[in-house]
């Protein structure tokens, strides 16, 4: 299951692991997003960069919470209203070869309409779908935030590359325990 939130939040691995940097500072890798989720393409500012990887600390810090305590607070909870409200999008009627649509257009700049559909997306996710799902990576150098879809509920790492990482690590310290 796929939500744009978690894939935003999960762009800060890049920093502390290859390829060493802020995805946020690529626009290449910004484009792909923001195609990937159908977004409005960004070629933000340095001011525009910096609100991007802000709120993306904030959405990380307040995700981390609901993994641990399955609480936001009511100033996480004000500030993503607060971002909700910015975005709102309006219905306007339109005339589309000889008849009329309904289309949905923003009211906000880009950056401004993607933390909206970010935290969007982070309501659905929260407001939709069991909580105890929503868990962080048992890899330790790890901070991906995944939701557990699977059937049993009970996975552990983010993907197969950290899964098998640890289970490498468990199986060398199992066998320096025997050797000693």
């Amino acid at each position: 299951m796929k939500f744009l939130c978690l894939d935003f939040i999960n762009s800060r691995w890049y920093i502390t692991h290859k390829p060493f940097s802020d995805p946020l500072d690529d626009c290449t890798w910004l484009a792909q997003f923001c195609n990937k989720w159908d977004l409005p393409e960004l070629i933000p500012s340095m001011r525009g960069f910096e609100k991007l990887i802000t709120f993306r600390e904030f959405m990380f810090q307040t995700l981390m919470k609901m993994c641990v305590g399955r609480i936001v607070g009511s100033q996480e909870i004000h500030e993503l209203n607060q971002i909700l409200l910015q975005g709102t999008p309006k219905k306007v009627l339109v005339e589309q070869d000889g008849h009329y649509i309904l289309k949905t257009q923003q009211q906000s700049d880009d950056i401004a309409w993607i933390m909206y559909q970010i935290v969007l997306s982070f309501s659905v996710l929260i407001t939709e779908y069991p909580l105890q799902y929503l868990k962080k990576c048992g890899n330790p150098e790890c901070d991906w935030i995944f939701y557990d879809d699977s059937k049993s509920h009970t996975r552990k790492w983010c993907d197969n590359r950290c899964a098998s990482l640890m289970k490498v690590r468990r199986y060398r310290a199992s066998k320096k325990r025997q050797e000693q």
